[in-house]
């Protein structure tokens, strides 16, 4: 922080700081392409590497847990958001990027997860938060969060969806 100098309209990085706002900036700028093109385009979608807003309708496909190149099923969004974490993203040794932050470590209990809301910067931050915290709490914040919907695949195969979650899954298996 002591290398970061704030202005009136400039931040400013002394001695090779660098900032990483890969995921606050993705989903703010999705957010802000979306409140640009809405007043003029009917229909459209905005993908920024898998942080999805859609204006009308479209049905995303959701990515298998262990295979990026199949899907579990579906959803159709309208008028909303989606986001995902998956713990077979950014991997590291015998780690991935999802950290808990009270044990320090990456957290297992989940594979993956699905969030969506109407906006997607709340869909993208419910992604990590959910993913993050132990499940119990995951479906605490889940059921105590309005407009919050979600699919949670625990690291057992089991899954976990919202009432209003509206997917359509292929063959219910385990993905273990």
């Amino acid at each position: 922080y002591e290398n970061i100098v704030l202005s009136e309209n400039c931040i400013e990085l002394k001695n090779n700081v660098a900032l990483d706002i890969w995921s606050v900036g993705k989903w703010y700028m999705v957010d802000k392409i979306y409140n640009f093109l809405s007043p003029n385009i009917d229909s459209f979608t905005i993908n920024f590497w898998w942080d999805i807003r859609v204006k009308w309708k479209k049905t995303i496909q959701l990515e298998d847990p262990y295979s990026s190149d199949k899907s579990i099923g579906s959803i159709e969004i309208i008028n909303g958001s989606i986001a995902s974490s998956a713990r077979n993203k950014r991997k590291f040794w015998e780690s991935h990027h999802l950290i808990n932050a009270k044990t320090k470590s990456s957290q297992n209990d989940k594979l993956t997860l699905f969030v969506t809301h109407k906006l997607s910067s709340l869909s993208d931050i419910f992604s990590t938060a959910l993913f993050v915290t132990p499940l119990d709490i995951s479906l605490k914040i889940l059921e105590q969060t309005p407009g919050l919907e979600a699919l949670i695949i625990g690291s057992d195969g089991k899954m976990y969806k919202s009432t209003r979650f509206n997917c359509i899954l292929n063959t219910v298996k385990k993905w273990l």
